[in-house]
């Protein structure tokens, strides 16, 4: 797994998502320090525990292109590079397309404002897209397929005014969209295009069955916002403990994140 540890990926992938296994190598981390996500070079999240490390995945297309993703990504042909915002496990993909570019940013989100030691502290449970488009228009096209229990579970998935919601079972989870989705099967989808300036905001969250106060997923208007806030997290964290200054700096500060990534704050 050691290529999820390079900061920044500037080899381009083309053309849309054709199914079957992807090598490790195609896969970013997010983490909130509760639980993780791994994002393809495609835009595809093909892993999602929530809410915990060891809970059944909610996406595990890593395991089998049938168990489950929530892909957003060029309609058409285009490649993409990678890095994370300095400082952080905040992806960034960047689409480039004959037409224009766009670049998606996806966090596991911390809870508002918090910083330093308190990282991973009562975490909202909520994976946060926002896509934004930096040069002329393209084309986009969101799929969203929540499978629990690895797979094996196809939940009931009702659509609700701006998104959607799963019903049944131990796994449900709410989504938030800044454009039109409709779901079919049990799986959500979009179309939508974005001209230079504008840009999309989506969210996910996961509610516990006997929670009937459980709180909306973030509104895709505060999308951006709450991303930022999460960055800052990251930075505050690093800042506490950026002591190193020898060689390879930069690979020792995120092997750092990953780490703290990959411990249960709980």
């Amino acid at each position: 797994m050691a290529e999820i540890l390079i900061d920044t990926d500037t080899d381009t992938h083309t053309g849309p998502t054709t199914g079957g296994s992807k090598p490790i190598a195609e896969y970013g981390l997010l983490s909130d320090c509760n639980t993780a996500a791994l994002v393809a070079r495609d835009g595809s999240v093909d892993w999602l525990c929530l809410p915990r490390f060891d809970a059944p995945a909610v996406f595990s297309a890593i395991l089998d292109s049938d168990a489950g993703h929530w892909s957003i990504r060029p309609a058409g042909e285009f490649t993409s590079e990678r890095r994370y915002a300095d400082g952080t496990l905040v992806l960034e993909t960047i689409f480039t397309t004959d037409s224009g570019t766009v670049v998606l940013r996806d966090a596991l989100a911390f809870s508002d404002g918090q910083r330093g030691h308190d990282i991973g502290l009562d975490a909202p449970h909520e994976l946060l897209r926002f896509v934004e488009c930096t040069a002329g228009s393209v084309d986009l096209v969101l799929e969203l397929a929540p499978r629990p229990e690895y797979g094996l579970v196809r939940p009931l998935f009702r659509a609700t005014e701006d998104g959607g919601r799963t019903f049944g079972g131990p796994n449900q989870i709410a989504v938030r969209a800044s454009v039109p989705t409709h779901i079919h099967e049990s799986t959500m989808r979009a179309a939508f295009s974005l001209t230079v300036g504008e840009s999309a905001g989506f969210s996910l969250r996961w509610m516990a069955p006997d929670d009937r106060n459980a709180p909306d997923p973030t509104a895709p208007s505060a999308v951006a916002a709450r991303i930022a806030d999460t960055i800052e997290t990251w930075r505050s964290w690093e800042a506490e403990h950026s002591i190193y200054d020898g060689p390879h700096r930069d690979l020792v500060r995120l092997s750092s994140r990953v780490l703290q990534g990959l411990t249960a704050r709980p």
